[in-house]
């Protein structure tokens, strides 16, 4: 897709102590100095996974969801088990597709189990996708 990007940054960092460690490299994507998605690299330089951020917008799933979108949307027309790591999201994940929608955007639930627990303003605020299956 001609334009996706105009620049991109590799960044690898470690995470952890000293009993648990680990190294990620990331590929950050930008377009007009924002953030569109990232690319997770393993040690091999092969493509793990992608997430769409905020910028993202514009690219959508074959299905057509979308960062920014309707959450109610995605949970209406999309069946998943929902669940939450109390990180400030709520997520699913469906094939090689996993969907977060922020916390705060539900009606006092932890994990949204009917349409009303998502409140109508909620958008989709992060979309990623694992070239293998999440464990």
């Amino acid at each position: 897709m001609a334009g996706l990007y105009d620049s991109y940054k590799i960044k690898t960092e470690e995470f952890g102590d000293m009993d648990d460690s680990w190294t990620e490299t990331n590929c950050f994507f930008y377009k007009g100095g924002k953030a569109i998605f990232k690319a997770l690299v393993n040690d091999n330089k092969r493509l793990e996974s992608f997430t769409l951020d905020k910028g993202s917008s514009f690219i959508k799933t074959s299905e057509g969801f979308f960062v920014g979108g309707s959450a109610r949307d995605l949970f209406s027309k999309k069946p998943m088990t929902w669940e939450t790591w109390y990180t400030g999201t709520v997520f699913a994940r469906k094939g090689h597709w996993e969907f977060h929608i922020p916390s705060d955007d539900l009606n006092g639930a932890d994990i949204p189990a009917k349409l009303s627990d998502i409140k109508s303003t909620a958008k989709i605020s992060m979309i990623v996708y694992y070239k293998s299956l999440p464990q």
